[in-house]
């Protein structure tokens, strides 16, 4: 049994009924599955075993929490009370200076399907009021496996697998970057929070893991230093509540996949894959109202002639554009009603609109194909039962079909009754024909913010839930990794934008389990932030380019990783890259870019499409990791090209 939220909040009643666990002057004994652990009173680890193994090493230190502020270490080790709980112990310290300061440790030993077993080691802080200093948090670690030659197992941003001794005198430090801070320039960047530790003489392997809303360092013990899990709190963060943070380390045996299986069962415990059926389709097709809204219809007619009945459900559909306004999306967040009829493409002949995509130093002109189709666009009268009707006539020919959720986090400074001020997170975005005033991200943090995308995703799964196969929630990445909150909602934005990712889909779910939930988070050398951590898997908007693909494979590895491609036809290449490599699904589109859907290709175009999707066949796409050796990058075997 684990300790809840209020649990760990409400630690002082728990302690003021339970028997004292400083009676145990010689320490305390932990047992789960095949794991035994013993603590000094403090709470420091002085013994793990796994069986009859030894996993601690003699280091500096004893293993307690140590809490620093600007710097400065203010105490550690030395709590002033404990008591025990069903699984483990908990340790309650009090600081004063210069931040009034409550730490609360929990460690405990669980059971893990497939595992010795997991010591979990969580940590609260809180305070009564702001601070402007950050708050460093240390938990050091002993624990190591026996074998003098050990190695770590890391999953890299760039989507490589690095195995690499560990060395004596350090080496052996990486960085999961989220919220918060602690980060240095040299250690590397792991793309999910976990490292694993092996050695090619023992059986035993070592897992650490971290929850992900926040950044983790992980450090290895090497010769006689201390390894350490760290992190700073900083200044801003929301000191003034309680901010939770949760280690694992998993003693397991099983093959090196396990060190993500039992990823998920930990960090990710309780946050659910996708449903199956994201693993059979090889073709995406996004709908960005082509053709005034007609081109969705004829795509789907051309689709049908290609692909046979029992193939069709092997081919995801995406139709956007089909709302009002960026931001509004048709629903009245006072009545939670969608409306009953709206204009799609609203300011489309507005002058502003106009001057910036066609404007002749405008990157947004690019995107437009160099204004081919502007000329052509329109307003579009929509409906509900307009939008029911083209979900059903994807569904009734067999075709999966998706819907366009939101533009990450934008909306405009137009909308009245929905934009606020205070709901800024910064200026800036997508500016197009559903867009109205000047655009902003908004700040995730925000209480209105979060109740608008709840309850519009859970009027839309009202509406059309019966007919959709999923959501597609694009650009995500508007709260990258280190993004603050702004006043008055300030803290972690980054942590904040995952935990509404992981509300959305857990709304999805309840609805209907075979419901899928995407994100969009473009993950690529200079942005950070795996949402798709939360979410279902990835339908980002790279355009397919090689260079992305890397930094998508370990979020999204137990799920899918799709790519939209308004340039398939200019950038056929890359579809054929995608396939070749990494086996992702071919990718057509209509209403913007080549603007050249499956009714616009001619012959040789159609060729290609259905030859590539020929060459996937009936395979289930199973994402792994990128392989290094001597400074060539494959992917099952295959070079993996990035330019």
């Amino acid at each position: 049994m684990e300790l809840t939220r209020r649990d760990m909040l409400l630690g002082s009643i728990a302690l003021s009924t339970a028997q004292d666990a400083f009676s145990a002057k010689s320490g305390h004994r932990l047992r789960a599955g095949n794991l035994q652990a013993t603590l000094t009173p403090e709470g420091g680890l002085r013994e793990l075993r796994a069986g009859n193994t030894v996993l601690t090493a003699p280091v500096p230190g004893d293993a307690c929490p140590e809490v620093g502020v600007a710097g400065r270490p203010v105490r550690c080790g030395r709590p002033i009370r404990a008591t025990r709980t069903a699984s483990g112990l908990v340790f309650e310290d009090r600081l004063e200076e210069p931040v009034p300061l409550r730490v609360t440790y929990e460690v405990s030993l669980r059971a893990l399907p497939g595992a010795a077993g997991v010591l979990v080691q969580r940590i609260a802080l809180a305070s009564t009021r702001p601070y402007s200093e950050p708050i460093e948090l240390k938990l050091p670690r002993n624990i190591r496996l026996p074998q003098e030659r050990r190695a770590h197992c890391a999953p890299l941003r760039e989507g490589v697998l690095r195995r690499s001794p560990i060395a004596d005198g350090g080496g052996s430090e990486f960085v999961y970057k989220m919220a918060g801070d602690g980060t240095s320039a040299e250690a590397p960047k792991l793309a999910i929070p976990q490292l694993g530790e092996y050695s090619e003489s023992g059986s035993l392997r070592i897992t650490l893991c971290s929850d992900p809303g926040f950044t983790t360092i992980f450090r290895l013990c090497s010769g006689q230093e201390a390894g350490r899990f760290g992190w700073v709190h900083t200044a801003g963060g929301g000191a003034e509540s309680t901010v939770e943070r949760t280690f694992y380390t998993v003693v397991h045996s099983g093959p090196e996949a396990d060190d993500f299986r039992h990823f998920y069962a930990t960090s990710l415990h309780g946050e659910n894959a996708g449903p199956e059926w994201l693993h059979d389709v090889t073709l995406v097709y996004y709908d960005y109202l082509g053709k005034n809204g007609r081109g969705w219809f004829a795509d789907i007619d051309a689709l049908a002639n290609l692909i046979p009945a029992g193939k069709r459900n092997k081919v995801a559909l995406a139709l956007h554009g089909w709302y009002d306004y960026v931001g509004r999306y048709a629903f009245d967040p006072k009545t939670k009603a969608l409306d009953k009829a709206w204009t799609a493409f609203p300011n489309v002949k507005d002058p502003g609109f106009i001057a910036h995509a066609t404007g002749p130093l405008s990157k947004t002109a690019r995107f437009w194909g160099w204004n081919k189709i502007m000329a052509a666009l329109r307003p579009v009268e929509m409906t509900k039962e307009d939008l029911h009707r083209r979900i059903r006539y994807a569904r009734d020919r067999g075709f999966r079909c998706t819907l366009y959720f939101a533009d990450g986090l934008n909306s405009g400074e137009g909308l009245a009754g929905i934009h606020d001020p205070s709901k800024v997170l910064k200026w800036g975005g997508w500016v197009g024909p559903e867009t109205s005033g000047k655009t902003y991200a908004q700040n995730p943090l925000h209480p209105a913010v979060r109740s608008f995308y709840k309850d519009y995703l859970q009027t839309l799964i009202a509406e059309f839930g019966r007919e959709l196969d999923g959501f597609v929630w694009d650009e995500t990445f508007h709260a990258p990794a280190g993004q603050m909150g702004t006043a008055p909602y300030t803290g972690y934005a980054d942590a904040a934008m995952m935990s509404l990712m992981a509300e959305l889909r857990r709304i999805t779910e309840r609805h209907n389990p075979e419901m899928a939930f995407l994100s969009s988070d473009c993950l690529s050398p200079s942005y950070e932030g795996p949402y798709a951590l939360m979410s279902h898997g990835t339908f980002q908007d790279t355009m397919c380019h090689p260079r992305a693909w890397p930094y998508g494979l370990f979020p999204n590895r137990r799920n899918t990783l799709w790519s939209c491609n308004w340039y398939h036809q200019s950038t056929w290449d890359r579809n054929e890259g995608a396939v070749a490599t990494y086996e992702f699904p071919v990718s057509v589109s209509n209403g913007y870019g080549d603007d050249t859907g499956p009714s616009d290709m001619n012959r040789e175009q159609v060729e290609k499409m259905m030859a590539l999707f020929t060459k996937l066949g009936d395979r289930k796409l199973d994402i792994t990791w990128i392989e290094e050796t001597a400074g060539v990058k494959t992917y099952r075997g295959r070079p993996v090209v990035t330019k």
